[in-house]
């Protein structure tokens, strides 16, 4: 019910991507965890959420989440995730001040 005027739409044939290396202190690759990606933004994190992901490091330690939508995260490397756990708020909670800002 209306009209847009001066509206600009940008297309890019980009994909996003957060990528890294994970290492021990002493600079071998770190294998045996889980990396968990999530927004900054508190108000974002709920069950179905494009904005978590969790992902394994390779042999040599890289690791890449692709298709995040825009925006400030925070990243995590623990042991272990459960099944579903990463897509709950409380275990986000969990992880948020061991994370670091990205």
């Amino acid at each position: 019910a209306g009209d847009l005027r001066d509206v600009v739409i940008g297309i890019s044939p980009q994909r996003s991507a957060v990528t890294g290396t994970l290492s021990t202190a002493g600079g071998a690759p770190a294998t045996d965890y889980f990396i968990v990606i999530f927004p900054a933004d508190r108000a974002l994190w709920h069950e179905t959420s494009p904005r978590v992901q969790v992902v394994r490091p390779s042999l040599d330690g890289a690791f890449s989440a692709r298709d995040l939508p825009a925006g400030t995260y925070r990243l995590a490397a623990v042991t272990d995730v459960e099944d579903d756990e990463w897509r709950r708020m409380e275990f986000l909670e969990s992880l948020h001040d061991a994370s670091v800002a990205i």
